[in-house]
């Protein structure tokens, strides 16, 4: 990961956001030999109460506010995107279960396309 940038889609979300902590660890902790820098690309806003508030003024951290049904174009060269977005909780999911199940299929697909675009590295699918 050393001097890689990845794109995280729900990166505030359930699994994106430990993905997020987990590498923003790493960086601070010195693990890697040279920080890897975080973009995470989510529908709200994080403010400074947000769970992940704290790494606002990171220099190795970009919180994004864009929906990932939108294409992203990105403003760094991206190395990967792990997608994690999505309704993940229940009650969401359930209300419309049919635009959960598409936003699935179309987010990863606009992804991928701009990753053939871009040249990334990789594309993760979070299972």
């Amino acid at each position: 990961l050393k001097n890689r940038t990845i794109l995280i889609t729900g990166g505030t979300g359930l699994i994106g956001s430990y993905i997020v902590e987990v590498i923003a660890y790493l960086n601070s902790e010195k693990k890697l030999p040279s920080p890897c820098i975080i973009v995470g690309l989510q529908k709200s806003k994080i403010t400074k109460n947000h769970r992940l508030g704290y790494l606002l003024n990171r220099k190795d951290v970009e919180f994004v506010s864009r929906n990932a049904i939108v294409p992203y174009p990105p403003r760094f060269k991206l190395d990967y995107i792990i997608h994690s977005a999505g309704d993940s909780a229940p009650a969401l999911f359930t209300i419309d279960i049919f635009e959960s199940a598409a936003n699935q299929i179309q987010i990863p697909q606009i992804q991928l396309q701009t990753s053939k675009a871009h040249s990334f590295q990789a594309h993760l699918e979070e299972a």
